[in-house]
């Protein structure tokens, strides 16, 4: 089960935060945000889970404006800082990808119909490759990068095929940009 099926291009996205984490084993870790448009093409690639979330919140009579989405993943991202790189800035391997929301933000510049998928990961922080992530990460914080996800095993244990049923909010989110420009969306 893929979280993405492989689109034919790395897809646009936005590095909308990171942070230092400590894991159970006390190493240092980075916490890494992605806020990924959810397009009608990127729709398509999505896993079903994505897709029957987003069906539900585009619909604006429903008056939801989130959803999560129960399930984790453990892929391999790359991350490349233009389209047409061939070779990634940055190969983040088996991590776990996890804290998949789907949303709309609510007064946003623009078409308020645009959604978002917004996951998480973490990754290593220690030693050269760390430090070398932790300078693109500050590099391109709030920009919009591009990112292909390939699948190392489907979902983490304990979560199966049927798992991923929406839990719909209308509480209104920001969006990454949002947050970064000090918007308040109450």
């Amino acid at each position: 089960m893929e979280l993405l099926k492989k689109s034919p291009q790395p897809l646009p996205i936005t590095l909308a935060g990171w942070g230092p984490k400590k894991n159970a084993q006390d190493e240092t870790r980075v916490r890494i945000d992605f806020e990924l448009p959810l397009t009608d093409e990127v729709l398509e690639f999505c896993h079903k889970s994505i897709q029957a979330v987003a069906k539900s919140i585009s619909v604006f009579e429903n008056g939801l404006t989130e959803g999560k989405i129960n399930l984790e993943f453990l892929l391999t991202l790359e991350l490349y800082t233009t389209p047409g790189h061939t070779v990634p800035a940055q190969t983040l391997a088996a991590v776990p990808v996890s804290s998949l929301f789907v949303f709309r933000p609510v007064e946003q510049e623009g078409s308020q119909k645009e959604l978002y998928l917004q996951f998480s990961t973490t990754a290593r922080a220690e030693g050269p490759f760390g430090q070398a992530l932790v300078g693109w990460l500050l590099a391109n914080l709030k920009s919009t990068v591009f990112i292909r996800m390939h699948e190392v095993q489907g979902t983490l244990p304990g979560m199966g095929e049927d798992a991923g049923e929406e839990k719909p909010s209308k509480a209104p989110r920001k969006s990454g940009k949002d947050a970064a420009a000090g918007k308040d969306v109450n």
